[in-house]
């Protein structure tokens, strides 16, 4: 009875020996071996030496240089095959990649390629305007462009596009910076004029701004009849085509037509015919203007008629007086306004300058972050190489922490042993 007893206390410190073992061994799922070798060839199928290869599968990766001969090889662990591997390989500025599905070992070459060409320097651009004496003309009639570049270049392409959509162009010669270009538009609606630049060894490619033309029908006003009656003028007149209820606005001038002013309006009747009485207290030469200012389908159009009133009283020259003074007046303030719209249009000339010039300015900016992100994409390559090699270590460290780990639990196992001995050898001798 002894005896067992002894014998269950030795296999009892055995087995909780064990069980400690046990639980000390890290966890790990089942690695499976897969080899990949391979060459690295450079773009002319010469071998990449000491070229940098990568290789990865299964969320686990190596890296390691070519040999002489372009020639590498890799030994990997993975939880399963068949697995995707992927090699990358680099040289200096040649990169190549390839891929394959291995299952126990593969061979896998890659082709490095020739970094893409650095892009062009940005060329210097062509500045340029178009404009036109009028915005509003009948179909049919001959519609005139001007512009003007500020380089020395040879032509330019017109763009005219109809309100249909479609698109003209046309090359125009540049003589000392200027340009024009004459075309009739046949249709009624907008059109959309523009000119361009398409670039040469010296400049880059430029745009102008768009001018919108408003094409519309013509119309014909006249003033057909006037009637003075002393101090009353009976005018009648009529516009072709007809068009009902058209604004007929009448003007009158003392000064031969270098003053307007404006005295009545009226509308015109089914037939395009208009007719009104004028009660005036002016003599002498008198100018009549009946102007049609257009409409959404028709152009603008007028008639001038000239008369005479013979005056018929000194009240009629102190009231003629009177009206001269404020037509004067008026021509005043006419040409104040005339002045301001000058200083208006100088102001947006040097608005125009200024724009280009920050143009120019966010222009060169733009180049400058181009190049900060080439250089931030370089680091970023730079960071993730010194990142792979990390993950190496840490994994060469990791298995030496589990070799060294078996080590002591082997050690262990054989010093529990031997101590158990030892102590059944003491309590035997001691029988």
């Amino acid at each position: 009875m002894v005896t067992v007893k002894r014998g269950t206390g030795v296999f009892l410190i055995l087995f909780i020996i064990l069980i400690i073992g046990l639980t000390i061994i890290p966890k790990s799922k089942a690695q499976i071996p897969i080899t990949v070798y391979g060459n690295v060839y450079m773009p002319d199928g010469s071998p990449a030496s000491g070229a940098t290869v990568t290789v990865k599968a299964g969320g686990t990766s190596k890296t390691t240089p070519t040999d002489a001969t372009g020639r590498y090889k890799v030994d990997l662990t993975v939880e399963s095959t068949p697995v995707t591997v992927t090699v990358t390989a680099k040289k200096g500025d040649y990169k190549g990649s390839a891929s394959k599905t291995v299952e126990g070992s593969a061979r896998i070459d890659v082709h490095l390629k020739a970094p893409p060409p650095p892009p062009p320097p940005e060329k210097p651009k062509v500045s340029i305007q178009i404009w036109c004496e009028t915005t509003e003309v009948a179909v049919n009639s001959t519609v005139t462009v001007h512009g003007k570049v500020d380089k020395d270049i040879a032509e330019v392409v017109v763009v005219v596009k109809n309100p249909k959509g479609k698109t003209y162009k046309n090359s125009v010669s540049v003589e000392n910076r200027k340009f024009d270009y004459s075309f009739k538009p046949n249709l009624t609606g907008t059109w959309t004029v523009y000119a361009m630049f398409e670039g040469n060894d010296k400049y880059g490619k430029s745009t102008s701004t768009s001018v919108k033309i408003q094409v519309k029908y013509p119309v014909f006003l006249s003033i057909q009849n006037i009637k003075v009656v002393e101090e009353t003028i009976s005018l009648s007149g009529s516009i072709n085509p007809p068009i009902e209820d058209a604004l007929i606005m009448i003007f009158i001038s003392i000064d031969r037509g270098k003053t307007w002013f404006n005295i009545a309006n009226t509308t015109t009747n089914t037939e395009g015919f208009f007719q009104l009485m004028l009660n005036l207290s002016v003599a002498g030469s008198l100018y009549i203007k009946a102007l049609f200012p257009g409409d959404k389908y028709y152009i603008a159009a007028q008639d001038i008629k000239v008369t005479s009133i013979e005056p018929q009283a000194e009240e009629k020259n102190k009231v003629n007086e009177t009206i001269i003074q404020e037509l004067q007046k008026y021509a005043e303030e006419n040409t104040i306004l005339k002045q301001q719209l000058e200083q208006t249009a100088q102001q947006n000339q040097l608005l125009v300058s200024q724009v280009e010039d920050l143009k120019t300015r966010l222009n060169q900016t733009k180049a400058q972050l181009d190049q900060t992100l080439t250089q931030l994409n370089q680091l970023k390559q730079q960071l993730q190489v010194l990142y792979r090699q990390a993950e190496l270590d840490q994994e060469s460290q990791r298995e030496k922490l589990y070799l060294y780990t078996a080590i002591a639990l082997i050690t262990g196992i054989i010093i529990g042993v031997a101590l158990t001995l030892l102590i059944i050898k003491i309590v035997m001798s001691k029988k």
